[in-house]
Formats: structure tokens, C-alpha cells, sequence
């Protein structure tokens, strides 16, 4: 499973400060919904989603910030769809709780969302009872030493890669 955000490279990057511990981990299979390492693939191209998010982050912050999905370090082009993801999905809801709405009203229009976009544009949806946004999963694989393209590098560590398979299938419920 993805204990402890393992399934992003930023966490488990961290395991690779210690060589050791790398190669413990070298191997090792993930289950997650994360799209971690797609960009590997030679043929990936951001979807319209993730580029609708780079750009109104473009426009939109102080610093003047812009990111690219081939930018090498922590993954801010990631971090942005991440949270355009999440703040999308709450404004839907306050949307969707009508005009002057209670906090009532919100958690409950958040709760019947039905399908959302998330920041990967994997299938994800809000319902009752539902615990989790996620409704597609598939496995990862840890790979350390890394030798595939654009791998992460930490600056104490040695290259780290997580790498989905595509082999998606229905998150269980």
C-alpha cells in the first residue's frame, strides 16, 4: 500500500540517503492510485487538466513561479496539480451548496460530488459513505539505484525511481 506516501518520490526518496536502505527497498511493490514516474514513458505529455493548472498557477502567483513537468528536483509542477486538485474540489462544493450556504450545506454538496478531477486525471469520485476520492488503482514499483530516465535525485542520495506498471483496475471498496 502507499504507507507513508511511499508512492511519491519526494517520500521515498528519502530512503536513499541511506544506501542501505535502498537497496532494502529496491523492489519493492506498491498499490496506489498514483501516477508516479508516467513521465517517464517517452510518449507522455501532460494532460490539459495539469496544463490548465500550470497556467492559472502561472498567472496567478507573486513570486512569478513557473514550472515544467521536466523540471528535475521536488516536484513543484506536481505539487500544483496536487493542490489545484484539492482546491478544485472544494470550490465545486461550495458551488454546489447554493448561494449563502452553511457549512452544513458545503459538507453536504461535498459528499454527493460524484465524479471530481484529480490531479492526475485518474477516476476519482465523492459519495456517501465513500472513503476515499481514488476509484482506480495499479501497481508500482521502487527501483534503486536508478538508472531510467529523469530519475529523483535527493540532494544527500542516490537516484530513486517509482514507476507505475498500467495495469489499473478498480480500487476495492
Amino acid at each position: 500500500s502507499d504507507f507513508n506516501s511511499q508512492s511519491g518520490e519526494l517520500v521515498s526518496g528519502q530512503i536513499t540517503n541511506n544506501p542501505d536502505a535502498g537497496n532494502l527497498y529496491n523492489g519493492a511493490i506498491i498499490i496506489d492510485s498514483a501516477t508516479t514516474g508516467e513521465f517517464r514513458d517517452p510518449a507522455f505529455t501532460p494532460h490539459a487538466f495539469a496544463e490548465m493548472c500550470q497556467q492559472v498557477y502561472a498567472e496567478g502567483n507573486t513570486i512569478g513561479a513557473v514550472h515544467d513537468w521536466t523540471d528535475e528536483g521536488d516536484s513543484a509542477w506536481g505539487m500544483v496539480n496536487g493542490v489545484c486538485s484539492i482546491v478544485r474540489v472544494a470550490l465545486r462544493a461550495i458551488y454546489d451548496a447554493g448561494d449563502n450556504p452553511t457549512a452544513a450545506d458545503v459538507h453536504a454538496a461535498l459528499a454527493n460530488l460524484g465524479p471530481v478531477d484529480t490531479g492526475a486525471l485518474t477516476p476519482g469520485s465523492i459519495s456517501p459513505g465513500k472513503t476515499q476520492i481514488d476509484d482506480a488503482i495499479q501497481t508500482l514499483d521502487f527501483v534503486f539505484p536508478c538508472d531510467l530516465p529523469l530519475p529523483f535525485t535527493r540532494d544527500a542520495g542516490d537516484p530513486v525511481c517509482v514507476t507505475g506498471r498500467g495495469d489499473w483496475r478498480p480500487a476495492p471498496r
